[in-house]
Formats: C-alpha cells, structure tokens, sequence
C-alpha cells in the first residue's frame, strides 16, 4: 500500500509471546544477515533501473524490531531524528573489523504512540502516559498524541546509493 517492501526479524524463541531479543553473539549474526540481505536486494533492484530507497534499521536496545525496508525514493524514515544519541556502535552489532563502511548511520528515537480520542484512552491514561511521554503533539485529526520513547534506533543507507 506505501510501495514498500521489508523483511522484520521474527525468530523463535525469543518472539513467541513475549517480544525477547536475543544473545549479542546471535544479534551479530543476524544484523550482518540483514546487512546481506541489503547488499542482494540493493544488487536487485539496480537492475530493475527504476528509483529506490533501502534502509536497514537496526534497534537497541530492542533489536528484535530491527528490519530492512525497500521503497520508493522518497520514503521517509518511521522515527524522528536522535541527535542525542551516541555515534552508531558497530560493535553491537557486527564482529570486530566487519562494520560495513559505506553505509552511513543516523540515530533515531524508537517510540510508541498514544492518541488520546483514537485510543479512547481514559483519563487516568492519560495521567500516566503523559509522565512518561516525552512530547506531545496535535495531528492534523486534532487528535493529541504522545510520543513515548521505548528505546533507539540506526537507519542505515549506503552513502552516495
């Protein structure tokens, strides 16, 4: 429906019930998975010859959300920017001497969010979620929304791709 495609990290055990990240040995083998998955996907769709955009979000501390999204040019990122964010940890995230180069990272805040009227949330809701909330806005609906930052996030785009 966006002219988009992605592939999400959905592994059992640890996404069974409960959304669980796994150990940073396996969470290294699964970002330099996607990483390959980017490189043959970016490779696919050069030879298309049409137009694209391909990110690869990697999430901290939950990983799990972690994905890889191709799209049209102008799809735009799901999170706002975190400029207080330290710089990418490619150890995190890949075996030492691994981080891939040309791709460029920028921090994002990984959020959920709460509309008041849309989610009929009660006013003792609203009481808790705005302590935790750390901005709110108005949405063109006039519906108030709160911005509750659940962690933070990498998209990573080959430069100059």
């Amino acid at each position: 429906t966006y002219g988009e495609t992605y592939v999400k990290i959905w592994l059992d055990p640890w996404h069974r019930l409960v959304r669980r990240d796994p150990p940073p040995w396996f969470r290294r083998k699964i970002a330099t998975a996607l990483l390959a998955l980017y490189r043959d996907w970016q490779q696919a769709l050069l030879q298309r010859g049409k137009p694209f955009r391909l990110l690869l979000y990697l999430h901290e501390p939950n990983f799990i959300n972690s994905q890889l999204v191709a799209g049209k040019p102008h799809l735009a990122t799901y999170h706002p920017p975190d400029p207080a964010q330290p710089p990418f940890p490619a150890e995190r995230f890949f075996a030492p001497g691994t981080a891939p180069q040309d791709i460029t990272w920028q921090p994002l805040i990984e959020e959920d969010l709460f509309l008041e009227k849309l989610d009929e949330l009660t006013p003792e809701a609203i009481a808790r979620i705005k302590k935790r909330a750390y901005h709110i806005s108005t949405i063109s609906s006039g519906d108030t929304c709160y911005h509750i930052r659940t962690g933070g996030a990498w998209v990573g785009e080959q430069t100059g791709g």
